[in-house]
Formats: C-alpha cells, sequence, structure tokens
C-alpha cells in the first residue's frame, strides 16, 4: 500500500508512458500520485493513425494488431476505456523473382499457386520444416538458460533446417512481423527471443490459428485519445523535450529541458528508447545505469503510406495482409540498394471501405511508390546476443536514484510488452497490489503449452522425421537435374 502521494515525471508517451500515467492516475487506491508527462513529438508513440486522402479514413501507420490471448493486459485497458474492436484475418505471403518462388498462406491453393509448385521440393521441404519447428521449438522455452547464447541461425543450421525453410519462411516471417527491417540479419536474433515472440503470437501453429487477430476500430489513435482523456489531473506537456536529468541529494530529481527551464520531481520515469534514455541521464550516479542501456540497440525504419500495386505479388491471389517481395537485385541498380520490401495491405488488415481503394504501407522501400505517398520514421528494438544479458541486468537499475525505464525494448518489443513495463514501474513506485489496478492484470507468460513427452512425443518425432528424411533423398537424387535459374531484371 502506498503511503504518499509523489510528484511523478513521465518521459515519452508512448505504450509505456502512456499505461504508466494511466495506473498512477486511476488506481483503486486512495494514493495517487502528481504525474506531469513530457512528450516532444505527438502522445501515443507508434500508436499513430493518420487521415488518409480527402476522406475521413484514418489508416494506422505502425501498430495495428493484437489479441486477446496474449494481449490480455491490452485488452482489458481498452475494455476499460469502453473502446470497440473489430476482428481481421492475417496472411502472410512471400515471392522471389530470381528463384521462381511465390506463395501465401491464404488457402491451400495459394500455397501451391500453380500444377507446377506442387513439384517444388522447395516448397515440400519448407512445408514440412514449418511443421517440424513448431513441433519442437518449444524446447528452447524449457530450457532457456541452455540457449540463451544461441543464434536462430545456428540453431537451424545444428538441426538441419532446409535453405528453402530459412528464406522463404522464418526470415521473412520474422522480418515482417517482428525485426521491421528486411535488410538485418535475422539469423543472429537470439533463439530464446525469436521462439517465444513466435509463440506469444501464436505462430507456432503450423495448420490452425488459436486466436482471433484485432484492430482497434477507427485507428489505433482512438485508444490514445481515450487514455488521455482518462487523465485528469496530470499536466500534459506536449511538444516540450527534456535535455537531461539529474538525481540531487535532497530534492529528489531534476528535470532540465530544452528551454533551460528546471522542474523536481520524486521520481521519473523514462518511458523511452534505451539510447535516447541514456542521452536523457545528467551526472550524478548514473554511470551503471549509462552501461546497462547502452547494451539495448535500435534500428531505424521508414514506412511509407502509398497505393502503388507493383509493391505486391504479380499474381492477385498471392496478394496477402502482409507481402514479403525480393526482386533479387536492387532495383535502382546499386549494389547497396536494398532488394526486398515489406509490404501490409492497410485497407484489408483495417476493414476499410473501397471509397479509398487499395491503401498499402511499406518499410524502407527500395523506390518511391506512386500514389497519395505519406512517410514516417520509427525506431525498432534490435536484438543481438547481448540483449538478453542486458534485460537481466535492467532490475538492478530500476528506482536507482528514483529513475525508472520502461519500454517494450526491455521485453520481446510487441505493445503487451511495452504496456506491461510501464504498469510495472508504477506499481513499484506507488507500492501498489494488482488488487488495487484498475482492471484485472495478468502477465500472460510462454509457459502454457508444453511440447509432446513420452510415447507421444516419440510418435510425433517418426511422424516429422520421415517426411524430411524422403524429402532430402529426393533432392539429392534430383540435385544433378537442377539448373540454375536465369537472373531476371526488375
Amino acid at each position: 500500500m502506498a503511503t504518499n502521494n509523489p510528484k511523478v515525471a513521465i518521459i515519452g508517451s508512448g505504450i509505456s508512458g502512456l499505461a504508466a500515467c494511466f495506473i498512477l492516475l486511476n488506481s483503486k487506491s486512495r494514493h495517487k500520485a502528481k504525474v506531469h508527462v513530457f512528450e516532444k513529438n505527438h502522445f501515443g508513440g507508434h500508436a499513430e493513425s493518420v487521415k488518409w486522402g480527402s476522406s475521413s479514413i484514418w489508416v494506422d501507420s505502425a501498430f495495428t494488431l493484437f489479441n486477446k490471448k496474449t494481449y490480455p493486459n491490452f485488452t482489458a485497458l481498452l475494455a476499460r476505456l469502453n473502446v470497440e474492436t473489430l476482428s481481421t484475418r492475417i496472411t502472410f505471403g512471400v515471392s522471389r523473382k530470381e528463384e521462381g518462388i511465390a506463395w501465401s498462406s491464404k488457402s491451400l491453393t495459394t500455397v501451391f499457386p500453380g500444377w507446377r509448385s506442387v513439384f517444388s521440393l522447395d516448397l515440400w521441404a519448407m512445408l514440412l520444416d514449418m511443421w517440424w519447428f513448431n513441433q519442437f521449438a518449444l524446447e528452447v522455452l524449457r530450457d532457456e538458460e541452455k540457449y540463451s547464447q544461441v543464434s536462430l541461425g545456428a540453431y537451424l543450421h545444428d538441426r538441419g533446417y532446409s535453405d528453402s525453410f530459412k528464406k522463404n519462411y522464418i526470415f521473412p516471417l520474422l522480418s515482417s512481423i517482428w525485426i521491421h527491417d528486411p535488410q538485418s540479419s535475422v539469423s543472429e536474433i537470439p533463439v530464446v527471443m525469436a521462439v517465444r515472440y513466435l509463440y506469444n503470437h501464436c505462430l507456432l501453429n503450423t495448420f490452425t490459428s488459436s486466436v482471433e487477430w484485432l484492430i482497434v476500430k477507427g485507428g489505433a489513435k482512438v485508444y490514445v485519445d481515450a487514455l488521455i482523456n482518462s487523465f485528469a489531473g496530470a499536466e500534459l506537456k506536449g511538444h516540450t523535450e527534456v535535455a537531461h536529468i539529474y538525481p540531487t541529494r535532497d530534492k529528489g530529481v531534476k528535470v532540465c529541458l530544452q528551454d533551460e527551464t528546471e522542474e523536481y520531481f520524486d521520481h521519473v520515469i523514462i518511458a523511452t528508447s534505451a539510447p535516447e534514455a541514456r542521452g536523457l541521464l545528467g551526472g550524478g550516479d548514473t554511470e551503471e545505469q549509462r552501461e546497462i542501456l547502452r547494451m539495448f540497440q535500435t534500428t531505424k525504419s521508414r514506412v511509407v503510406l502509398h497505393k502503388d500495386k507493383t509493391f505486391l505479388p504479380d499474381d492477385p491471389k498471392l496478394r496477402s495482409a502482409w507481402n514479403y517481395h525480393d526482386n533479387g537485385s536492387p532495383c535502382n541498380g546499386s549494389s547497396a540498394a536494398p532488394r526486398v520490401s515489406l509490404t501490409a495491405c492497410m485497407s484489408d488488415i483495417m476493414g476499410l471501405g473501397e471509397e479509398e481503394g487499395l491503401i498499402l504501407s511499406t518499410l524502407n522501400p527500395a523506390r518511391k511508390p506512386e500514389g497519395g505517398v505519406m512517410e514516417f520514421e520509427y525506431e525498432h528494438p534490435k536484438y543481438d546476443g547481448s540483449t538478453m544479458d542486458a534485460q537481466k541486468e535492467l532490475d538492478s537499475i530500476q528506482g536507482k536514484s528514483k529513475i525508472w525505464f520502461a519500454g517494450a525494448w526491455a521485453g520481446d518489443g510487441f505493445h503487451e510488452e511495452g504496456l506491461n513495463k510501464g504498469i510495472e514501474c508504477a506499481m513499484k513506485i506507488m507500492k501498489y497490489t494488482e488488487d488495487e489496478l484498475p482492471f484485472t492484470y495478468r502477465n500472460w507468460k510462454a509457459v502454457e503449452r508444453q511440447p509432446a513427452t513420452g510415447v507421444i512425443g516419440y510418435i510425433q518425432a517418426i511422424f516429422a522425421v520421415v517426411p524430411r528424411c524422403v524429402t532430402a533423398f529426393f533432392r539429392c537424387f534430383t540435385l544433378g537435374f537442377h539448373l540454375k535459374p536465369r537472373s531476371k531484371q526488375c
């Protein structure tokens, strides 16, 4: 139970900052904090919607999807705010021009889009390895310590996964929905984090989906506006940039703004990216905090909203909600230019009407799309071998000198993770119990599903091994008949 009413500064108004503010102001406890929120840009962070065209349609430029199972607290927050949601169907497709590979998860006829593809050993190898991976990858989560220093690429190599599975499924999937950078080396991601992310998003189901995917009706801005409207008594300072913060011996934490004004607080929650948080730390005993934060890295991505359907597969039936398109060679002739594009069909994902037609969102496009272009830039966590070590050490600096850190980067990077980190900081500052929170709090962890063991486990293994062996045999048998694909122009 809290015993005072501290003055708390929150720097950053992404999901973590907004969640912390909501808890501090709306708990069931009679003890409430006096909250000041500082935001240098717009409120909401990655939860941003923009008005499209001449109509009143709002389109999300970053955060869009969630589900009730693995986003329980975000779902509870929306219910508490009376925010409506809509169901949506999520499909994924990959196309590689030079290799002649194209498939989509929409149906069996799009997994094998033509009669020739039925005889593609690459596609069969991908599908069989997909089933194998989905059945047995959870071994990583049963012994995270054992696999803590193992990369995804090393794990797949050691277990004999096919190149087709890697480049036509698992790497494109993670690039599209999580890493948000088609040029990054997905193989270097810690396998523990990769498997946990896939499991948390129910993507280890080969043939069926166990969750219903949802969007916020009207766009993410609807829930951001509802949150802000619930902040009665808080001082919201938009377009206000913090320069530095300094812990003091007797006055709390000093917050210095870019306009050289100063203010003192009992606690400060830094809800920005880790590099930005490190830059805010001034003097005092913050060296340990800076060292740990230095282990967290980010990558920037450019998001472009447009109508250019040339960023989608040529075959309309293969156009999915998420489209990973590899041109095979840089389309502008430069070897340094990206050749891969990641395009989401926002008009389908958000269930928008036909008034504005096709609305697409492409990450880091190699060329400028045509048709109603709007551009945005976002930062995303970059995950490597040092990230997990840094996350373990983060708790050791939380609350030190009355400074706290919150962000999805402290976990797996998704929206629920960011929400939980903000809630946790608010609870620790006020010493709230879960019963004092304004909604039922559930910290969902990837422990509900266990891989089969005993006789059932052996039977599963046999059914997985035999097809892989048969496929490997035929691949070796036909190797001499494989012709090198002809290069194609973009």
